[in-house]
């Protein structure tokens, strides 16, 4: 993790009190339809195969899932958890997904990637 802010108040991701096991954990409450901008700048090697999951432990109200892809050669799959009548909308290189009509917990998002193969079957 190279940045972390939220509502524009950067934190140290390098600082021990945010390291866990799995990550970073930056801990903030929220209120009751209280909004947070959160941005996390990471640079990482990804598997050529892989997934990730954007949801919640606890009911939200809402959640959306915004992907800015400016890379060629990957391929990027919404799989909407529990809802079947939600789909990713696309306006240029930004995908997004809007849950609005509120979540329980491990519904959400689960974001899923592979590297497109070239013509001759190879990666």
């Amino acid at each position: 993790i190279l940045e972390a802010r939220f509502d524009q108040k950067s934190y140290n991701p390098n600082h021990l009190e945010f390291q866990t096991g799995r990550g970073l954990s930056i801990k903030r409450k929220l209120g009751p339809n209280e909004v947070m901008d959160v941005f996390i700048h990471a640079q990482e090697r990804w598997p050529d195969r892989a997934s990730a999951l954007y949801t919640s432990y606890y009911p939200a109200t809402d959640l959306k899932v915004m992907l800015r892809n400016q890379v060629a050669n990957v391929d990027f799959d919404f799989e909407i958890l529990y809802f079947w009548d939600v789909y990713p909308v696309q306006e240029k290189e930004t995908w997004e997904v809007f849950l609005d009509r509120g979540l329980l917990p491990y519904q959400g998002v689960k974001l899923n990637w592979k590297r497109k193969e070239s013509g001759n079957g190879n990666q």
